[in-house]
């Protein structure tokens, strides 16, 4: 099932967030979490995060943004396990679909595996790039 993240289900987008971000160290991990949460209780807040649940676990989650006829999604991950099975075509349209829009545009790391699914899905390369990353103790 695919279920908007709100307060019932918010502390399953922390932990999420937490263990994918652990490659970058458990204090980066656990202050990226605690923004996520900060985000998602500002009621203002126009992003939307969903999350994908097998089996009432969550295997993956996307965030959208829609500005006018222009939906941006961003942060869209599926866990390793799963991907290559489907589920993040099934996110992606699922999420699309909720949305009158007339343009998609996706945020992706250059070196993101899905590249060639959004390709599948008729989007074209527009433009890259870098983000520079410095990590204080």
């Amino acid at each position: 099932s695919i279920k908007v993240v709100d307060e019932s289900n918010i502390f399953d987008l922390a932990k999420y967030m937490y263990l994918t971000d652990m490659i970058f160290g458990q204090d980066y991990a656990m202050r990226n979490a605690l923004r996520y949460i900060d985000v998602l209780l500002n009621k203002d807040s126009r992003i939307k995060y969903y999350f994908l649940y097998l089996y009432d676990k969550p295997i993956g989650y996307v965030s959208a943004l829609k500005d006018n006829d222009i939906l941006k999604i961003e942060d869209f991950n599926i866990f390793d396990d799963f991907q290559r099975q489907g589920y993040g075509t099934t996110l992606f349209k699922f999420v699309v679909s909720l949305y009158d829009i007339n343009y998609i545009y996706v945020v992706a790391d250059g070196l993101d595996t899905p590249k060639n699914m959004y390709e599948k899905w008729g989007m074209k390369f527009i433009f890259e790039s870098h983000l520079i990353r410095k990590m204080f103790n």
